[in-house]
Protein backbone atom coordinates (compact mmCIF):
# COMPACT_ATOMS: atom_id res chain seq x y z
CA UNK A 1 0.00 0.00 0.00
CA UNK A 2 0.84 3.33 -0.98
CA UNK A 3 1.81 5.84 2.18
CA UNK A 4 1.30 9.01 -0.15
CA UNK A 5 -1.71 10.69 0.35
CA UNK A 6 -4.42 9.98 -2.24
CA UNK A 7 -4.53 13.48 -3.69
CA UNK A 8 -0.83 13.65 -4.05
CA UNK A 9 -1.36 10.04 -6.33
CA UNK A 10 -4.32 11.48 -7.94
CA UNK A 11 -2.41 14.22 -9.28
CA UNK A 12 0.76 12.46 -10.42
CA UNK A 13 -1.62 9.79 -12.03
CA UNK A 14 -2.85 13.12 -14.21
CA UNK A 15 0.09 14.25 -14.87
CA UNK A 16 1.54 10.73 -16.15
CA UNK A 17 -1.83 10.87 -18.32
CA UNK A 18 -1.15 14.34 -19.59
CA UNK A 19 2.37 13.28 -20.67
CA UNK A 20 1.57 9.74 -22.17
CA UNK A 21 -1.28 11.86 -23.75
CA UNK A 22 0.89 14.40 -25.06
CA UNK A 23 3.57 11.81 -26.31
CA UNK A 24 1.40 9.65 -27.95
CA UNK A 25 -0.26 12.56 -30.04
CA UNK A 26 3.61 13.52 -30.88
CA UNK A 27 3.96 9.72 -32.12
CA UNK A 28 0.70 9.81 -33.86
CA UNK A 29 1.40 12.96 -35.92
CA UNK A 30 5.47 11.56 -36.57
CA UNK A 31 3.61 8.86 -38.25
CA UNK A 32 1.10 10.57 -40.09
CA UNK A 33 4.01 13.10 -42.05
CA UNK A 34 5.83 10.56 -42.39
CA UNK A 35 3.52 8.60 -44.55
CA UNK A 36 2.84 11.43 -46.31
CA UNK A 37 6.17 12.29 -47.41
CA UNK A 38 6.38 8.13 -48.63
CA UNK A 39 2.98 8.79 -50.56
CA UNK A 40 4.54 12.22 -52.32
CA UNK A 41 7.87 10.40 -52.96
CA UNK A 42 6.24 7.82 -54.74
CA UNK A 43 3.73 9.61 -56.50
CA UNK A 44 6.97 12.14 -57.98
CA UNK A 45 8.36 8.95 -59.35
CA UNK A 46 5.70 7.99 -60.85
CA UNK A 47 4.49 4.86 -58.59
CA UNK A 48 0.54 3.72 -57.85
CA UNK A 49 -1.11 5.43 -55.64
CA UNK A 50 -1.04 3.57 -52.13
CA UNK A 51 -2.72 5.89 -49.81
CA UNK A 52 -5.76 4.22 -49.38
CA UNK A 53 -3.85 1.00 -47.88
CA UNK A 54 -2.22 2.95 -45.06
CA UNK A 55 -5.14 4.61 -43.88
Amino acid sequence: MLSYPLDFHAAALKDYNSWFNRGAQNKAEQTAETHGLMIELMTLSGAPDISCKLA
